[in-house]
This record gives structure tokens, sequence and C-alpha cells, in this order.
């Protein structure tokens, strides 16, 4: 077996998809995936549901070369006791987990943890047995939101602490380091590792349809990322045309307020559809099939889903909003303000009328020679090689 196969990574996330939502995390997965070639990785994720009906649920398996060992808990709400249960449930699914694991793999030369805080505790856990070197990648738009101060105490104080013995530190944009350091969290070896970003066939696929499709994928929470203002933007301009559909895809604690905005609108089940949450492989055939993407976040620490409708060959309406405009060029689409209405108008109903004139081939290039599986993978075997030699 080649040397550098041998190299056992233990994933830790905080997010990971599951049978509740399968779009949570998939950007962790995929980097799993990425490093799968290089390296025997298997990942231990515990995950809350309210759909066990008994203490815990296993579901292991193996997909694209990463072990999995994902063990459902129950989840219980009704205050302090109930959130005291839920963290003592997780850890006794993630021990349940590790010794599956170990039946038939070696302890972990490297564990690299996604999101604070609990996979980190479970880490350093284990790190008391061997001397194991910790990598923590962070994701989370909160610290740009200033939340990580809205949390206890406790939590800041061992977050700080934990922090402080890792080996490195990784983040998916400058703008997330930065927000990082804000909230008092910052590390001596601090990199930007990106997300991974599909890029395969498909740009010249066939289109199904004879309108406009317009694609919006996003979990649906407003703050983060302001579906409603496509919404209102796309009712305006429905006033003077309809050659064109509005897909949105997703799901969250704000669906059923635009579902309602939407409705209000009378254009729900006409012109604006609700398509769920699906599955990676299913949104990214929805990317294919449409004509543009709009992200109107207020906040992005990366956006995976403007670098893979990139990919796919289609341009972007996206903000300024800390991830997209690190890559996207002219080349790629339109970006404007967080929050500007009268921008995200003149964008979309601009990009209806000139979308089919950006070159999808100069879209992909962009994507694939910093996001592809393959730079990403080498970038993550560069990483855990230096740290498995210090």
């Amino acid at each position: 077996m080649d040397r550098k196969k041998q190299i056992q990574v233990l994933f830790l996330p905080r997010w990971y998809p599951h049978r509740d939502d399968p779009q949570l995390g998939v950007f962790i997965r995929k980097q799993a995936e990425a490093i799968a070639p290089h390296c025997e990785v298997a990942v231990i994720y515990p995950q809350a549901s309210s759909s066990v009906n008994k203490a815990f649920e296993d579901d292991f398996f193996e997909r694209q070369g990463v072990q999995t060992f994902l063990v459902y808990y129950a989840h219980r709400t009704g205050g302090i006791l109930a959130h005291t249960g839920n963290a003592f449930r997780y850890m006794r699914a993630f021990f349940r987990a590790w010794k599956q694991y170990r039946r038939s793999l070696p302890f972990p030369d490297l564990i690299h943890v996604h999101v604070l805080l609990r996979p980190l505790l479970m880490a350093y856990f284990l790190r008391l047995f061997k001397k194991t070197p910790i990598v923590l990648s962070e994701h989370w738009t909160g610290y740009v939101f200033g939340f990580f101060a809205q949390k206890s105490l406790l939590t800041r104080w061992l977050s700080r602490r934990l922090l402080a013995s890792v080996s490195t530190l990784t983040v998916v944009s400058p703008a997330l380091e930065k927000a990082m350091k804000a909230s008092g969290l910052s590390h001596p070896d601090c990199r930007i590792v990106p997300n991974v970003v599909e890029v395969g066939d498909g740009m010249n696929e066939k289109k199904e349809h004879d309108d406009t499709r317009i694609l919006t994928v996003a979990d649906l929470v407003e703050r983060n990322k302001n579906v409603a203002g496509v919404i209102k933007a796309v009712e305006q301009i429905a006033r003077d045309r309809q050659d064109f559909r509005y897909d949105i895809i997703g799901g969250g604690e704000d669906e059923t307020l635009l579902k309602s905005l939407a409705k209000h609108t009378g254009l729900l089940g006409d012109r604006i559809h609700f398509l769920g949450r699906l599955d990676n492989e299913e949104v990214i055939r929805h990317i294919r099939q449409c004509d543009f993407l709009v992200v109107n976040s207020n906040v992005e620490t990366f956006s995976v889903i403007t670098a893979e409708s990139l990919a796919c060959g289609k341009p972007v309406i996206a903000t300024r909003s800390g991830g997209p405009e690190f890559f996207m060029t002219e080349e790629c689409g339109i970006l404007i303000p967080p929050g500007d209405q009268d921008a995200l108008k003149s964008a979309i109903c601009d990009m209806l009328d000139h979308h089919h004139e950006y070159d999808p081939a100069a879209m992909r290039a962009v994507v694939e020679k910093q996001f592809s599986a393959e730079a990403v993978g080498r970038q993550l075997l560069s990483l855990y090689q230096e740290k498995l030699s210090e």
C-alpha cells in the first residue's frame, strides 16, 4: 500500500449530512472524500434526532472511501435537565461509535475536528491516551454576527483553552479568520483551506424547459440568507415580465414565513416554487438545469453554492458578504452589496437578459484551479504530513 495512504485520519464534525438534513455539513463530507485517495479516513458523528424511538440508532457505512460511524440519539426538550441529558446522550453516542470504530481501525494518527465545541472536547479526551495532533477547521458564520460573545462565560473560556491545544486552525476565508479574531479566538498557525467544489461534467446538459430558471439554494434562515429580498425583487419584476421561474431549494426555521410571503405576492406555485431540502446530487442536477443562481446572503464565510454554480458553468448574482467576493470575477456574474434591494432587482433583470453571454468554461476554470477535490485534497495531505512530522 502507498505509504501516504497509511495515514489514519479521524474526522469529528459538528455538522454532517444525515437522514433529517441531507444538506447539513455537505462541505465537511466533501473534504473527507477529497483526502480519502491519500489517507485512510473515517468519520464519527453523533446526531440528535426527535425521530429516534429508542436510546440510540446506529448507521455505519462507507461512502467514497470514507468509513462513517453515525449514531442517532434521542433528543429531548424542556429546560436545563433536558439539555444536560442531551449532552450526556451525545457523549454516549460518541463512545458507542468510537467502540465500533476501534473494532476495525487503528487509533488515528491525526484528528481533524470541524467546528467548536463538542467535537473538540471529544478529540481532547482521545488525545489524553495518545499525543495525536489535532487540526481544527472552523466554518461557523456566527462569529461574523458576534454570536460567540453571547455564549456563556464557561463556553467561551473552554473554547479558547481547547483552541490553544490544537496544532493548526484552518478557516475557509480571510473574512472568517478576521471575525474569529474579533471574537477573541486566534491561533498562531491559522491557514486558509477552502471548501471542496465538485467540478464534474454537465455544463452543456440539455435544458428540460424553455423559460429562464432562477435558483436559490440556502438554509432558510433570514438573518443569514435574506431569501425574502429575492422574493420581493421577483414580485416587482413579475409585474413587467413573465418569462422566468424562481426555484428555492432548502429548509429552515423561516421556511413558513417565506412561503407566506411568496403566497402574499400571488406568485407561489406559478413563478415561485419551494422544492424543499434535497441531497447534494439533486442540488447539482437543479443547478445544471437553471440559468443563473442568486445568493442574496447577509453573511457568507465562503459560499459553496456559489462555487458549485460556477463549476457547472452557471453565472451567479452574489452579495459581497465575506465569501463570494474572494473568488468571483466579472466573468462569473454580478456582485452587489448585501441588503441593497435596488441593486438586487437591477442585477436579476440584467441577468435575465444576458445570462447566456457568460462563458461556462471560464467560470469552471476559476473553480477548478482553487477548489476541486484534487486541489483541496493535496492541500490537506500536505498539512497532515507536516503536522505528523513535527
